[in-house]
């Protein structure tokens, strides 16, 4: 039900409750009748539990998945339009000040670049924000110097540039 309401599709889905389940009522949350026991949940001899079955067998239409159609948005710093032009900033601090942009860091497999995205990383809590804002790049990114995937692939042997790679 959460997920409904942050996707905006709740309105729909107790609609598509309503019409479906037309026998049922809605209790106010402030209602003053009942006890607080097991008896209202035990069904009466005459009543018999409500199904679908009650409703020609037909078993209502799923909501259409949100999963499906959601699209991953990037978190993109203020007034910056794409991930592209995020890339296309040019470095404002440090060694690499107004010589290379945040795309060509990502892009390139030098090891000296690469040493430079570790020393990014590890200077990430206390460094200023042009160095936040470039290693916010290269995450989004997944660079794969700065963002482990999850599996050992892409993961570094620790003191090298070299990359592990796992036999199948």
């Amino acid at each position: 039900m959460y997920k409904a309401r942050d996707c905006g599709t709740l309105p729909a889905l107790v609609k598509h409750v309503m019409e479906v389940e037309k026998g049922w009522d809605y209790i106010p949350s402030a209602s003053t009748h009942g006890a607080m026991n097991d008896a209202s949940k035990r069904l009466r001899e005459n009543d018999s539990p409500k199904s679908y079955a009650a409703h020609g067998g037909l078993v209502p239409e799923p909501m259409p998945s949100t999963a499906a159609t959601q699209v991953c948005v990037s978190k993109l710093p203020p007034g910056v339009k794409s991930v592209k032009e995020w890339g296309r900033n040019m470095v404002s601090f440090g060694k690499y000040m107004g010589k290379r942009s945040y795309a060509s860091i990502y892009e390139s497999d030098d090891d000296e670049v690469i040493s430079y995205k570790r020393w990014l990383m590890s200077h990430y809590a206390k460094g200023s924000p042009q160095l936040r804002d470039l290693v916010d790049y290269l995450t989004e990114m997944k660079d794969r110097v700065v963002v482990s995937t999850g599996s050992d692939q892409g993961v570094f042997i620790p003191g090298t540039n070299i990359q592990r790679r796992l036999m199948n």
